[in-house]
């Protein structure tokens, strides 16, 4: 097991903030983070720290707005919580087109939720406050959850894999109900009409590589199977599309 950052390099967590004059930002990054603030894109991912989404896929400052709950949980819109409500506002405010969830490997969340099934809040203990974030994402996730526990001999990990997927695609369906842009009265309908492109990823944290939900067949592909990311996602016009969708395509196995 690797040691611990901090404890290999002595350092505590304010010595970054200390040390701001040793920064590593290329100038192209330095003049982005001095411009106003125009993200082009809406990310949102898991709070795990493995997964690093500027370096994943490839952005620099300004670029995406970032949005990350654990498990990469968005709840129907009539159960979200003010935070995430304020965050779906912000992008509407922002005019943002493009909208990105990535959930990844290895994921303690869903694992969390695996091992609790039937979240119980008034026990005030830590697991179930955690399970419960990831069930609120469906109620059918606990049934499914044991299904994949059972499919994988019970190995934690493998289940949790298929469960993290499982979370991100209910999601995604979520993520259709709530309130669009403009004229829009949900997300889905900006979708339909080519004004918002939506896109589902899941990134494995061993092998450093992107699968991408194709909605339309219910299945996953590998990024270096799936040809043209626009062809699998309706969308806005190719030049409109946010980099971060062809970044993840472009990635080596």
């Amino acid at each position: 097991m690797p040691k611990s950052y901090l404890k290999k390099t002595g350092k505590s967590p304010l010595s970054f903030a200390a040390n701001a004059n040793k920064q590593k930002f290329t100038s192209a990054e330095a003049a982005a983070m001095a411009q106003p603030h125009k993200p082009e894109a809406f990310l949102i991912c898991c709070i795990d720290s493995r997964f690093q989404p500027a370096k994943a896929l490839d952005y620099g400052p300004g670029v995406a707005l970032e949005c990350r709950c654990i498990a990469c949980v968005i709840p129907p819109e009539k159960e979200a919580d003010a935070d995430v409500l304020s965050r779906m506002a912000f992008r509407r405010i922002n005019n943002i087109r493009n909208i990105v969830l990535v959930s990844h490997s290895d994921c303690g969340g869903a694992q969390t939720a695996l091992r609790v099934p039937q979240p119980d809040l008034s026990k005030g203990d830590d697991l179930h406050a955690i399970a419960a974030i990831v069930h609120r994402a469906h109620p059918d996730l606990s049934r499914i959850g044991q299904q994949f526990l059972k499919s994988e001999g019970g190995d934690l990990r493998k289940a949790g894999d298929l469960f993290a997927r499982e979370v991100s695609v209910r999601s995604l369906q979520n993520l259709m109900g709530y309130k669009g842009c403009g004229e829009f009265t949900t997300v889905g309908d900006e979708v339909n009409a080519g004004m918002l492109q939506v896109t589902l990823l899941h990134y494995d944290l061993e092998k450093r590589r992107f699968d991408i939900y194709d909605a339309g067949k219910g299945k996953w592909r590998h990024m270096a199977d799936a040809g043209n990311l626009m062809q699998l996602v309706t969308g806005p016009a190719q030049e409109q599309a946010c980099c971060l969708h062809h970044k993840a395509s472009q990635l080596k196995k």
